[in-house]
């Protein structure tokens, strides 16, 4: 990555820090900073806008406590508080970033398959030789195949066309709702598996934690648990935040973890490919983003949704409830004129003009406007 990348990248950050910025201007200026950044160098900037946001010095590091790899893993700075809010290097303000229920659910699970094919060689992964890999590759494919015997899932397994990987949201989700199963299957520890299973449930949870300091002994508890019995393993900052900062994370966020989940966002990423691809402008980048954050802003517009459900609503109660004297004919032509009525709902083309909607009362129910100029550009 060149340097301009590094200054952009950089630049994106401060932007995205400062408080006295509305949303609107700091989506100008971030679409502004992307534009910048071309190709291969836009997905690499993308992976430390976090740490750069917190300020912390490398991916492997707690952004609360600053502790590193070795200093996770060590058993004595959990007994001395090396990890709690009284300490110096503790961040309070990083408490408001990076809450992901999801992804922490889903990252903990890839650690534990990372912990059962390697706790028979017991090293780190730049200490491992050749004939040990062989080892951990037969050790990893029968994980596999254990895991797709025990709950029909598929691990550890890249998607085709390179989006991701086998390991989503609703794997983690159905795995670990049988901690005794999965315990059984990677050949680790049936009390820890069950303990680090309740407090991703916690987490997950929509409702508040009753007690947050019985809940905190609990975590420091399975957190000791850990490094007593796989003494030899890196914790990872995943696990690290899950068991030692959870109480922080509570305490400073105004809802529950669960209702702050990222599943609402990750449920519109086809949604957001569908619109990049069919209704955004190829033109550039920034025409791009901008008319795939105006598709997102006027599909969440509540009068909008309103119309929209009364018609889907009106179609499920005909589909469930048939009409006394329907013929086939009738119902074909209702379900014509409901695809119309979504037609006049969901405006089409670019020239939706978000320049209007501080006019726009929705008391009256008026309709909105287009801009012309938009269209023909």
């Amino acid at each position: 990555m060149n340097q301009n990348s590094t200054l952009t990248k950089k630049t994106l950050c401060e932007i995205l820090r400062d408080k006295t910025l509305n949303l609107a201007t700091q989506h100008t200026y971030c679409l502004a900073v992307i534009e910048e950044i071309h190709g291969r160098e836009l997905a690499e900037s993308q992976k430390p806008i976090y740490t750069d946001l917190t300020e912390t010095s490398g991916y492997c590091r707690c952004q609360l406590c600053r502790s590193g790899p070795n200093e996770m893993s060590d058993i004595n700075n959990l007994d001395n508080g090396r990890f709690e809010k009284t300490h110096r290097k503790f961040v309070k303000e990083h408490l408001y970033f990076n809450t992901q229920p999801l992804h922490t659910s889903m990252n903990v699970l890839t650690t534990l398959y990372d912990l059962s094919y390697k706790q028979y060689v017991q090293k780190h992964w730049l200490e491992i030789t050749e004939e040990e890999q062989i080892v951990l590759d037969v050790e990893k494919a029968r994980i596999k195949q254990a895991m797709w015997d025990a709950f029909n899932v598929r691990v550890l397994e890249p998607r085709q066309g390179g989006a991701g990987s086998s390991d989503t949201g609703n794997v983690a989700r159905k795995v670990l709702e049988n901690p005794e199963l999965l315990a059984k299957t990677l050949y680790l520890n049936e009390e820890i598996i069950k303990r680090i299973c309740y407090v991703l449930n916690q987490i997950r949870s929509l409702e508040p934690v009753d007690d947050l300091d019985e809940f905190d002994r609990y975590c420091k508890e399975t957190y000791r648990m850990f490094l007593t019995t796989y003494s030899w393993f890196k914790i990872p900052v995943t696990l690290h935040r899950a068991l030692a900062h959870a109480k922080h994370y509570m305490e400073a966020l105004p809802l529950p973890l669960g209702r702050m989940s990222e599943e609402a966002g990750e449920s519109q990423n086809k949604y957001l490919r569908q619109d990049r691809e069919l209704r955004a402008r190829k033109t550039s980048r920034i025409h791009s983003f901008t008319d795939v954050i105006h598709r997102r802003l006027y599909s969440s517009d509540p009068v909008i949704i309103k119309k929209y459900m009364d018609v889907i609503n009106k179609r499920l109660m005909r589909k469930n409830v048939q009409e006394e004297g329907e013929t086939p004919e009738q119902q074909t032509e209702n379900e014509e004129e409901d695809e119309e009525e979504i037609e006049l709902i969901e405006p089409e083309g670019e020239g939706y003009d978000f320049s209007q909607a501080e006019n726009y009362d929705y008391s009256e129910g008026q309709d909105h406007e287009y801009s012309e100029e938009a269209n023909n550009e």
